[in-house]
């Protein structure tokens, strides 16, 4: 009976001793991890374990960059010194807050009682103006992420150059007039540049344009202007009635600014204006169209000649010469408007019945006809008006 029982305990415990073991096999019961398992255990705790609040200390002198005065378009980068005051190593991840800030490494690491100099760079392309919201932040590596600290980026911007005023405005200006306008065109960084040349990009009015250039004085230059140059341009007489545009391209020295373009715009009005009353009139270019007319019934137009200045009341017509010789016009009589500020003298062109068959439809000028209009406005000799019609059976 008693070896039964000793026999049954010692069945009962290699049983015990089995399962435990088919457990341990299965992964039921942990395993006793070797010692390179240990190792490798233990560096995962260090990197996953946040430091203790009471050995981290991150120190810097400021959280400031202040990159000054820049250029668009650039890339300037700045050291920014970290020390760890703590007892423990510090693992941080540097986080910048847009694209135009970079640092090199976004993983660090500084060891207790040491400085790390950190490049953090500012690229302008995208920027101009005061930037005072771009940072960097910086985190604990590790499972908290918790904040140390953002270092705030500021800057001003600028464009290569500035042009001071950014276009030039000719408004009103009379045909025969010559008249003058400036720009300063400078720079608010520290480098010196040369205006080299100019051209004009709207070569059909150039030889209207004048363009002189030479370097400021320290006292002419704007309050944020550290080097600059005046920029003058002026507008000589036969322009054609109406609005204009020119761009003015200067060359300079400046990589970033080897081309700067000046805007240049207006629009020319003459004492002497025709309108029409009737009939397809284009005043730009004094052109009236009566179109393909009848030999028998032959067509007509009224129009008024409109003067304004100081020859409102005093202009004097001439005999009207016209081509071909059949083309008739009859004046009306003057008649002052705005108390004497401006006249108006209504007359007719007729292109009389049974009229020589002819045609005057051409496109370039010397294909239409014309009348022309002697005057004794001193830079308006005569005023002329083409016309574009055809007789026909």
């Amino acid at each position: 009976m008693k070896i039964s029982v000793l026999v049954s305990i010692v069945l009962g415990f290699g049983l015990v001793v089995a399962a435990l073991g088919l457990m341990a096999t299965y992964g039921v019961i942990p395993k006793e991890p070797t010692p390179a398992e240990r190792a490798l255990q233990q560096l995962k705790e260090m990197e996953l374990t946040p430091v203790s609040d009471a050995n981290v200390s991150l120190e810097t002198d400021t959280d400031l960059i202040d990159f000054g005065t820049l250029e668009e378009g650039v890339q300037v980068t700045r050291d920014f010194p970290m020390k760890n005051g703590g007892t423990d190593p510090l693992r941080l991840t540097l986080n910048p807050s847009c694209g135009c800030i970079r640092v090199k490494d976004r993983e660090v690491e500084i060891l207790p009682g040491e400085t790390l100099i950190v490049p953090i760079t500012i690229v302008t392309d995208d920027l101009y103006g005061i930037v005072n919201d771009k940072k960097v932040l910086i985190h604990l590596k590790g499972a908290s992420e918790k904040q140390l600290m953002a270092i705030n980026i500021n800057a001003v911007v600028t464009r290569p150059l500035e042009l001071l005023p950014p276009k030039l405005t000719f408004n009103r200006l009379l045909a025969h007039e010559t008249v003058t306008r400036e720009t300063k065109v400078y720079a608010q960084h520290d480098r010196d540049f040369e205006i080299t040349g100019f051209r004009l990009r709207r070569p059909d009015t150039a030889d209207h344009f004048d363009v002189t250039y030479r370097r400021l004085e320290p006292s002419e230059l704007p309050e944020d202007g550290k080097h600059g140059w005046l920029v003058t341009v002026t507008v000589k007489p036969g322009l054609p009635t109406g609005s204009f545009k020119q761009v003015v391209e200067l060359t300079t020295t400046l990589e970033k600014a080897l081309d700067t373009q000046l805007e240049v715009e207006g629009n020319v009005v003459n004492d002497i204006a025709i309108v029409a009353i009737g009939g397809s009139f284009a005043p730009k270019y004094n052109l009236l169209t009566l179109g393909a007319l009848h030999q028998a019934q032959g067509g007509q137009a009224k129009l008024k000649m409109l003067i304004a200045g100081e020859y409102a009341d005093k202009i004097e017509l001439g005999v009207p010469v016209c081509e071909p010789e059949f083309v008739k016009i009859t004046f009306g009589e003057r008649k002052l408007l705005n108390n004497g500020a401006a006249s108006e003298i209504p007359f007719d062109i007729e292109i009389p019945p049974q009229s020589p068959l002819v045609s005057k439809m051409g496109k370039a000028r010397d294909e239409m006809g014309k009348i022309t209009i002697p005057t004794n406005h001193p830079s308006m000799k005569e005023v002329v008006i083409l016309l574009n019609f055809a007789v026909e059976n």
